[in-house]
């Protein structure tokens, strides 16, 4: 059964091009990656979720799980999560036993997973459309009161998996829900049942049991259904982030951009600075290059373990799994570098709980276009560039961090759906050099002005507001009929600093309803494939005031890590030609490509680049 998985496994993925890795790190030999992945486990530990039909199919007998182990070793795989329970089926506790003492005699760390998801006797689901619980009915709480009492009992380690939300809005939970919102309702229903149903219920069991919340990727919507990223990370003891972004060009599980599992692992690394165990990501509508994208965009985001979903895709092969496996030495030794280097970037301000407006994922869209993002839920005073969405209105103070910022000489950019908050502070709409009397979205522009020289632009742009400008200049416009709308302003307040106006929203609830979407991004964002030189501009606001440039197309994205690294990944289905330039400190010399081992020359402060198909190009500045 090994052998024939593995020529799966590897089998008709041969031919696809990975420039990237250097093929003499390619561990041929099973063990040979195995042994490797267990010398790096500090570094960055892969990890199986084995789920419960997969428990019961593949771990109940002994054959069975010789086999088992043979897979998990053959992808360097060196610890389970043994699920429960999932839609109403539950492990046998003698199967669950069984497993764990076999996996850990075979040097295997084991823990159990849990995924609240109804089955038809079990629990009661909720009355809209998705597959998710009525966590207030007491049947519910009740049934999987057992299950948490079947995992602690089984397991020292348990992770509860992201279904721990809700949309129901029957007569029960409209009673318990009272006069609050339902996001209110929900975040404190859930809170609440954290704290006493899954880790008290499960302590009562197992008083060492380490307890674990994984999130989903849909960042945005958290509270809408009931997350909390504030009382939930401090309830248990650890938190596991969805990185999961899977196919981005398709509606199946909605146009994700591969950005947004980076975005997710960093932004609720700061909800949850001390708890952060690892990523999760799963094969679901991927390709072969959309899986090893997840994985690439986890490490970079600065996770040291990786989960696989689910066991049984492991088992039916996919192109991806090559990929992986081959690049799985570099992905150690990146992780290595982010481990000792702060990512740099601009600072991107999402407070907790916050909503969107029509700012939905725009750190997605803004990463995807070649801006290096640090989201935060919290705002830090020193940062050179800050990016403030609409989300950033929930805080209150807002208006006297942004006008501090300025007159300390930094960088601020908003979007056009923050300055809708603003429009009768006279003295943030004057620091902004612009006048926005028309708070309706003009129609769709298709075509742009840079410099006068004009570019067609026929999927057409959706601006946010009818900008005018006074003190600000407009660095990029969009031509609408005979009209001229800028998208993006710059100004420069006699206060000081400098603060710009993006004019581009991605997104907003009417867009979730047309298509009758909860969660995932509902459309594509047309403005990723705006014309380079418009890019270039929009780049330039956030890249200049730390000295570098990256002239580039659309669906590039780039990570300066210290002072040192640079990390550019083409998420194009072509080749693109990249300009990295050093401007406050003039580089010279050459810069080493540790993929290859190439040296790049550095040419008057600057590189040319050409990177590959689907593929990351990680630069390092050469020791003199």
């Amino acid at each position: 059964m090994n052998r024939i998985i593995l020529l799966t496994l590897l089998g008709g993925v041969l031919m696809l091009p990975f420039a990237c890795v250097d093929p003499t790190d390619d561990p041929t030999e099973v063990d040979d990656l195995y042994h490797f992945a267990l010398a790096h486990e500090n570094d960055l530990r892969l990890s199986a979720y084995i789920t419960v039909h997969a428990v019961q199919g593949c771990f109940s007998d002994a054959d069975s799980r010789r086999e088992a182990v043979s897979v998990l070793r053959s992808f360097g795989i060196t610890k389970t999560y043994l699920e429960t329970y999932r839609s109403g089926d539950v492990a046998d506790a003698a199967v669950l036993e069984a497993a764990r003492d076999f996996l850990i005699a075979n040097g295997f760390k084991v823990a159990g997973g849990i995924a609240s998801t109804p089955g038809k006797d079990f629990g009661v689901r909720q009355n809209t459309k998705l597959g998710w619980y009525n966590y207030e009915h007491p049947k519910t709480q009740s049934d999987l009161e057992t299950v948490v009492r079947l995992t602690a009992r089984t397991f020292d380690e348990m992770i509860i998996d992201d279904f721990l939300c809700s949309a129901d809005t029957s007569e029960i939970s409209q009673r318990a829900k009272g006069d609050r919102s339902w996001s209110q309702y929900r975040m404190d229903l859930l809170s609440e049942l954290s704290e006493r149903l899954f880790v008290k219920i499960a302590r009562e069991e197992n008083p060492d049991i380490i307890t674990i919340i994984k999130y989903p990727q849909w960042y945005d919507r958290f509270h809408l259904h009931g997350y909390d990223v504030v009382r939930e990370p401090a309830i248990y003891d650890k938190v596991w982030i969805g990185t999961e972004t899977r196919g981005p060009d398709t509606q199946r599980m909605g146009f994700v951009k591969q950005y947004e599992g980076y975005v997710n692992f960093r932004w609720l690394s700061s909800c949850a600075p001390d708890k952060i165990g690892g990523a999760w990501f799963d094969h679901i509508d991927c390709t072969a290059y959309d899986f090893f994208d997840q994985a690439v965009q986890t490490v970079l985001a600065g996770a040291k373990e990786i989960m696989f979903f689910n066991f049984y895709d492991l088992i039916r092969g996919h192109a991806g799994h090559h990929l992986l496996r081959r690049g799985f030495p570099k992905l150690v030794q990146l992780a290595q570098m982010v481990q000792r280097q702060a990512a740099q970037g601009a600072v991107a301000y999402k407070p907790a709980h916050s909503d969107a407006g029509s700012d939905y994922y725009i750190f997605d869209y803004m990463g995807m276009i070649g801006i290096p993002m640090l989201p935060t839920s919290t705002l830090s005073s020193d940062a050179a560039v800050t990016f403030l969405p609409t989300h950033a209105a929930k805080d209150t103070e807002l208006p006297g961090k942004i006008k501090q910022r300025l007159q300390n000489g930094k960088t601020v950019v908003v979007t056009a759906g923050l300055l809708k908050h603003f429009a009768d502070n006279t003295e943030i709409i004057a620091l902004a050099g612009v006048a926005c009397e028309d708070m309706q979205t003009p129609a769709t522009a298709k075509k742009l002005l840079v410099e006068e020289k004009a570019f067609n632009f026929e999927q057409g742009l959706d601006l946010e507001l009818n900008l005018k400008t006074k003190s600000a200049k407009a660095i990029v416009v969009a031509q609408s009929g005979q009209a001229r709308i800028p998208v993006l302003t710059v100004n420069e307040p006699p206060s000081g600093g400098r603060m710009a106006v993006l004019n581009l929203p991605t997104f907003s609830d009417a867009h979730f309803d047309a298509v009758e979407e909860e969660l995932l991004a509902p459309i594509d964002v047309s403005w990723l494939d705006l014309p380079a030189e418009c890019l270039n501009l929009i780049r330039d606001a956030f890249l200049n005031p730390l000295g570098l440039s990256l002239q580039a197309p659309g669906r590039v994205s780039f990570h300066p890590y210290g002072e040192d690294n640079w990390v550019i990944c083409n998420f194009n289905n072509q080749p693109v030609q990249v300009e990295l330039a050093f401007k406050t400190q003039p580089l010279t010399g050459a810069l080493k490509n540790k993929l290859t081992g190439d040296s790049i020359p550095i040419n008057q402060g600057q590189v040319n680049l050409t990177i590959g198909t689907r593929q990351f190009l990680w630069l390092e500045k050469q020791l003199k």
